[in-house]
């Protein structure tokens, strides 16, 4: 009885089979000879009990010092993103709480200009719209409960425009 006859392509896998092989055991082997003439250590100590008694102090401790506290800003935006504060609005702060976060966010409408919207959120964790757009459109407090009145002229507030422009300069 005759045997087929293996196709070439046959060979070539089992070529490459047999030279992947030999080439892993040829690492090995090359990593056991590497590894055998690395010098060792004495077998009577080993690494785990070299370290296992604490070193003798041979210093006397330096005698505490007074530190002087760091001085922090009276800013409280220091470390804050997107925030707003009397210390860094170039204008009269228009707002009763200390600082608060602002941000801007553009509306749309199909058939409608697009519009931002410009709201702050105050230390105490409320929302308040401060641009007309923003009244209309967000499902927030109104500014006017923490917008200031004028010390100049009686029954007007603050001026609100630059802190407007502010969150304006937010919206991309």
């Amino acid at each position: 009885m005759k045997l087929p006859a293996v196709p070439r392509w046959v060979w070539i896998v089992v070529a490459i089979v047999v030279a992947v092989i030999l080439l892993c055991c040829g690492i090995g082997i090359g990593a056991a000879s590497q590894a055998a003439t690395e010098p060792q250590e004495s077998p009577s100590v080993t690494r785990t009990q070299q370290h296992t008694t604490p070193p003798v102090a041979t210093h006397t401790p330096e005698p505490t010092r007074t530190v002087e506290p760091v001085k922090t800003s009276t800013d409280p935006c220091v470390e804050r993103d997107r925030c707003v504060s009397p210390q860094n609005l170039d204008a009269e702060w228009p707002l009763t709480v200390s600082w608060a976060n602002i941000d801007c966010m553009w509306w749309y409408q199909p058939g409608h200009e697009r519009q931002k919207m410009v709201w702050v959120v105050a230390p105490d964790g409320t929302a308040y719209a401060v641009n007309g757009t923003a009244q209309a459109h967000l499902q927030m407090s109104k500014i006017d409960s923490i917008w200031a009145d004028s010390t100049t002229i009686s029954g007007t507030k603050v001026n609100i425009t630059p802190l407007t422009n502010v969150g304006l300069l937010l919206c991309k």
